[in-house]
């Protein structure tokens, strides 16, 4: 999301009914067309079967999609980017680098893989852009409803027609609309959504850059830092990469330490991810993907109470949520925690830290830095049996900027 005019107001009504239309009502709707046309066994996990058939590699799966499957989580759970993946290489539709997908010729406008196309980007466009859809009038509404409900009926027509079950996919289509028209015709519920706290949380930590430095961050921090290693059997990682970064038995960690003596770059680090992250730069991989960011500076920690500590930096989120519910919320998204200076942590700050590694949920990284002598106690007090990466800065200025990293891991 580039940077620019900041939103200081709540989103309307209209802009949640859409959110709701698009993350429940297509959700569901591309859910049942990867039912139909699903090419493994009916009792094979998705991801055995993409396994089986050599496709990781392909499908270019992003940190959070892997950690899906590595829990062999059900693919219903899935949301719209993740399940078009699973259309384009475990369904027998066209090929992925097939034009028909993305720029298909004007015969092929009409084809199952093209509306599929169109469906992800109104759902990258209402993730990444919600500036173009919070305030959003009532005529808007019904109009992006109606584009919404007529691709997505053509789309169960075509699956229906290639799965042979036109009559399955005839009553899909009309409670497929009868469920949208229910949606922007009655008041929302009274529910606080998954979506709704993701995009209230990042418009509040937009607004809150902004007031701080009178403008939305730039990104300044080079990306052409390539890590080097302490052994040759580890292979050089990209700074653009830290988050794809793998522990040895292949699952990715739910903690990365960076470690590194005063002024090598650790705090610049944490700022470069968090403004990457509130402007919308695609700084690191699948940083764009993560619903919230959130940065703590430990010595600035005097609450190890989660839901405290969020009611300091989203005031309004955690209000319009309900304190209550802001922890499960909050287990369901894709959180990354950057937390910085753990060898100046409070007490508190050691608390919460705690709270954050043993409570995470699936999807939520915890990034610590602190320097090199204050490691092993992190490890002790706190990692326990959470997966470990373990990144060490090198000093500012020093040759090539280049850092060292080493892997490890601990427990399970």
């Amino acid at each position: 999301m580039a940077s620019g005019t900041v939103l200081t107001e709540v989103p309307n009504s209209n802009y949640y009914k859409y959110q709701s239309c698009m993350f429940v009502i297509a959700n569901q709707e591309m859910y049942r067309i990867y039912l139909w046309l699903y090419k493994g066994r009916p009792d094979q996990y998705v991801g055995d079967y993409i396994r089986t058939e050599n496709l990781l590699r392909q499908m270019r799966l992003g940190r959070h999609e892997k950690v899906l499957l590595d829990a062999e989580t059900s693919v219903a759970k899935f949301d719209i980017s993740f399940l078009y993946k699973l259309l384009q290489f475990t369904c027998g539709l066209s090929p992925a680098s097939d034009r028909i997908w993305h720029d298909p010729e004007e015969s092929q406008k009409g084809s199952l893989e093209h509306i599929l196309h169109r469906l992800k980007d109104i759902r990258n466009s209402l993730s990444h852009e919600q500036q173009f859809f919070m305030f959003m009038t009532l005529e808007d509404l019904r109009d992006r409803e109606k584009e919404l409900s007529q691709l997505l009926a053509k789309a169960l027509e075509l699956a229906g027609e290639k799965s042979a079950r036109p009559d399955e996919a005839s009553r899909a289509i009309t409670k497929m609309k009868d469920k949208l028209q229910d949606i922007i015709s009655k008041p929302i519920p009274s529910g606080f959504t998954l979506q709704n706290f993701a995009a209230l949380g990042r418009q509040e930590m937009r607004k809150l850059c902004a007031t701080v430095s009178g403008v939305l961050p730039e990104v300044v921090v080079q990306q052409a830092q390539t890590a080097s290693t302490t052994t040759a059997s580890v292979q050089e990682l990209p700074l653009n990469q830290l988050l794809r970064w793998s522990c040895e038995d292949t699952k990715l960690p739910h903690v990365i330490l960076v470690t590194g003596d005063t002024g090598t770059g650790k705090t610049s680090l944490c700022r470069h991810i968090f403004n990457s992250w509130v402007s919308g730069a695609d700084s690191l991989v699948d940083l764009q993907e993560c619903d919230l960011v959130v940065s703590i500076q430990c010595s600035e920690v005097f609450t190890s109470d989660v839901v405290r500590l969020l009611e300091d930096t989203l005031p309004q989120t955690v209000k319009a949520c309900g304190q209550s519910e802001v922890l499960e919320k909050l287990s369901s998204l894709k959180v990354l925690w950057l937390v910085d200076g753990y060898e100046e942590a409070t007490r508190e700050a050691k608390g919460l830290l705690r709270c954050l590694v043993e409570k995470r949920g699936l999807l939520h990284t915890i990034l610590v830095t602190t320097r090199p002598e204050h490691s092993l106690e992190f490890i002790k007090e706190v990692v326990q049996n959470a997966s470990l990466f373990c990144r060490e800065s090198p000093p500012v200025g020093s040759p090539s900027s280049r850092s060292q990293y080493e892997r490890s891991q601990h427990g399970s």
